[in-house]
Parts: C-alpha cells; structure tokens; sequence
C-alpha cells in the first residue's frame, strides 16, 4: 500500500472515532444518570435511561450516516482523497457508513458496563476486537491492500463487540413491561449537561483531529499519511490511559452523590499518577528510540523532521494524559462547563496555528499545533486539584513539574545514545531496558509516593518469597 493510500485510510479510520464523540452528549449523560440511579437503587429507571439512549443514538447514527454520505464526495475534494480512491468511492462510502453506525451504537451499549462499573469485561472485550481489527488489517494490507477490505473489517470488529457486550450485560438492561408507556421520558430533563458534555467533546476533536485533516486539505495526502502514521503511535498513549481511567467517571458519580469528597480527592490523586506514569513508560521509550525506529520502518522513504514530528507529538499526549481524570472527575461531579471551555481552547489553538503554520512549516507547523492545543490540559489539571482541596493543588503542581523534567531529561540523554540502534531485535531489547531503567529512576528522583514505595517494595518481597 503506497503513502498516499496509507494517508486515505488513516482519515477514513478517524470518522467513526469522530461518530462517537458527535453523539450531543447522549451517552456520557446516560452513564451519569444510570449511575445516579444505581446508587440510588432505583434499578427500572437506570435501565428505562439505558433504553432512551439507545433509542437516541439510533436517530443520531442514521442522521449522521445521511450526512456523510451525502456530503462525502465534497469532503473527499477539500482532503484531495478523490483520486485516491477513484473507482472505490461509492464502496468506501458504504462500508466508511456502516462503521460510523455500527461504532456509535456500541458506545451505547458500552453504558451499561461502564455505569455498573463492570470495567474488566469492557477492557477485555475491547482488547480483543481492537487486536481482531489491527491482525485482520494488518494482513489485508499484506495479503491484498484493499482499502474497502480492511474499512469492512472494521465494521466487523465494531458489531463483534456489540454482540459481546449486549450478551453479558442483557440481564442488567432487560425492560420491564410495566416501564413501556407509563412513564415520562428521563433523558430530557438532564439537557444542559448533556450540552457541556458535547461541547467538550466536540471541541476536543479540534484539539486531537483538526492537525490530520488540515495537512490532508493544506499539505498533501501523502504528508498525512507520515503525519497520521506519527499521531496514531503516540496516540496509543491516551487509548491506554483512556482505557485505565474509565473507572473514574462513575466512581466520581458515586462519591459525589454520597458526599465522600474526601475518598473523590484520594480517587482523583492516585487515578491521576497512575495514567501519568503509565504514560510515560510509553512516551519516554518512544521518544528515545524515535529515529532508530522511523529509520527501521520507512527505511528509504525515512526524513529526519518525522523523528522529531514523533518526539512532539508523543510530549503532546503526555501532556494529555494529566487531563482524563481530571475531566471525568469533574464531569463526574456535575460540572461540564469547565472541562468544555478547556476543551474549546485547545481546539482553536490547535485549529488556528494549524491554519497559520502548517501552509509555511509543513509538519513542523502541524505538530506545533497539535502539542500546543493539548499542552492546555496540564492547566485544566491544576485548576481541577485546585477546586478539589490546596492539599491536592500542591501535590498536582509538584508532581506534573517532575513529571515534564524528568521525561525531558531523560529522553535528550537516552537519545544521544541510540545510534547504536541497528536492527529491531536491538530496538526491542532496547525499548524494554529503558522501560525497566525507569522504575529505580523513579526512586531515585522522588517521583514515588511513600505508598507506591510501600507497595512495590512489597511486590518485590513476594517476588522473593519472603513476606
């Protein structure tokens, strides 16, 4: 598959992403709410709200599904994708719209996990259909490089997980006859968080998408297909730390709604190192090994300004991952204006220097941008400590001030040394000795809590045998 149609593809396969993130708010509403209500123990009305959403997303998913398709051949031209894909339009539409409705209505059904707290079953089914997609595209593009193939397998892995989750979560979602057309509709009268929520979401797709599509429209396909190739990488960073945080939303629910700001500030402080730090054991060791690791890869096609687009991009989402817990606190809690306004800065900071650099800088300007809009979380996470206790504000400012030094200082080292860096058994055995380096670094800098110390120490003593 040529960089070009590498390019095509990578935008296509951020069009469900963006589904989901355009549904108004509905589904991180029907999980606040269902929340609510199992808290409350008023079991009928979290699965009548369930149902409502669902309901809601199916009107929503075929608005948008229309949408696309008939806007699809002018969104085509401005990206400059219509010749790329040539006689493949109508079938890339096609198979580009049943992903986009096949997405939205399994973050639907993902509610009723989530607002359970059934958190290890969402992790695993969305490992295995995340692995199922990547293997099967991963081997079309090998075995046939088609990109209508490997979009069809991506609707694939959507309604597989569906299925999965529909099936061990049916008991929880079963509708009581009774609740059919006897009672007001639920989801209404919670409209203006449902707003903020959709603001914040959409506003966030400016700050982590606006970059991809503007080097597509400003640059050059084959440029966005360097760029995506760069972002989706790093991007891993924020999935992972998505995925480990997706408790916090809920139990800030919970808590909020029992007065336990104490036990929520507690959540909120070890939520938050955990995602950091588990971030950085990704972002160092991709930053250091960025140029051996292009170099390995595109081989020929290798320029040196697409290390350091990785290195950026991969700070980017460092400083990205302080604000996920913090925004679904804060949601959590009931307060979406916030976490909206950030996100609606780092959008237009990540729309406007785009359009102002990108058309002089190439990727240089992209990724400028990019880092720019998402360097805003780092403040949106301090005045969340800061309305959590002064306690939590000191803890936050200290640690995100170590965090930036150390994996700054850390990468320019490591990296002076990686031009011994030659084949990818070495890459490896690289990459998993600067992730084992990091853990006595941490030590040793003081980025440890006296708990974390207690609790590894622990581990290492059982490890040992000695107890």
């Amino acid at each position: 598959m040529g960089i070009e149609k590498y390019g095509a593809l990578t935008i296509l396969f951020l069009l469900p992403q963006i589904a989901i993130q355009l549904d108004f708010g509905v589904t991180a509403t029907g999980t606040r709410v269902m929340a609510l209500f199992q808290a409350e123990s008023k079991f009928n009305y979290r699965v009548q709200v369930f149902w409502e959403v669902m309901a809601t997303l199916v009107v929503i998913g075929l608005l948008q599904v229309f949408l696309f398709s008939f806007f699809a051949q002018n969104l085509m031209q401005l990206l400059q994708l219509e010749q790329i894909l040539a006689t493949q339009f109508n079938d890339v539409v096609i198979a580009t719209s049943c992903w986009i409705f096949a997405s939205l209505i399994g973050a639907g059904v993902s509610i009723a996990a989530r607002a359970f707290e059934r958190f290890k079953l969402l992790a695993s089914i969305q490992a295995l259909t995340v692995s199922l997609f990547w293997l099967g595209a991963w081997g079309l593009a090998i075995i046939n490089p088609d990109i209508v193939l490997i979009l069809w397998c991506g609707v694939f892995s959507s309604v597989v997980a569906t299925i999965l989750l529909i099936f061990n979560v049916r008991k929880t979602i079963k509708l009581p006859t009774d609740i059919l057309g006897s009672r007001a509709l639920l989801l209404p009268s919670y409209f203006h968080f449902s707003a903020g929520t959709f603001a914040a979401q959409a506003s966030s797709l400016l700050t982590y998408h606006a970059d991809k599509f503007l080097v597509a429209a400003l640059i050059s396909p084959a440029a966005v297909g360097v760029y995506n190739a760069c972002a989706s990488i790093a991007s891993k960073v924020l999935v992972i730390v998505s995925a480990i945080a997706t408790f916090s939303f809920p139990r800030a629910v919970r808590l909020n709604s029992e007065g336990a700001l104490d036990e929520l500030s507690d959540v909120y402080l070890r939520a938050t190192r955990l995602c950091v730090m588990t971030s950085m054991v990704i972002v160092i060791p991709l930053a250091s090994l960025a140029e051996p690791f292009l170099q390995l890869w595109l081989k020929a096609d290798y320029k040196a300004e697409y290390a350091y687009v990785l290195i950026l991009m991969a700070a980017g989402y460092l400083f990205a991952s302080f604000s996920v817990v913090a925004s679904n606190v804060c949601i959590g809690m009931g307060g979406a204006r916030m976490p909206a306004l950030f996100a609606i800065i780092g959008g237009s900071t990540t729309l406007i220097l785009c359009i102002l650099l990108a058309p002089e800088f190439g990727l240089y300007g992209a990724v400028i941008a990019s880092v720019s809009g998402m360097s805003q979380a780092l403040i949106f996470n301090w005045l969340v400590a800061k309305k959590l206790g002064s306690i939590q504000e000191k803890q936050m400012i200290n640690f995100s001030l170590s965090v930036i030094l150390f994996s700054g200082v850390t990468i320019f080292l490591l990296s002076q040394v990686m031009y011994i860096v030659t084949s990818w058994f070495v890459l490896i055995l690289s990459g998993i000795g600067i992730i084992l380096l990091l853990i006595p670094l941490w030590f040793l800098c003081g980025l440890t809590t006296e708990n974390e110390r207690e609790s590894l120490s622990s581990l290492w003593r059982k490890i040992n045998g000695n107890n």
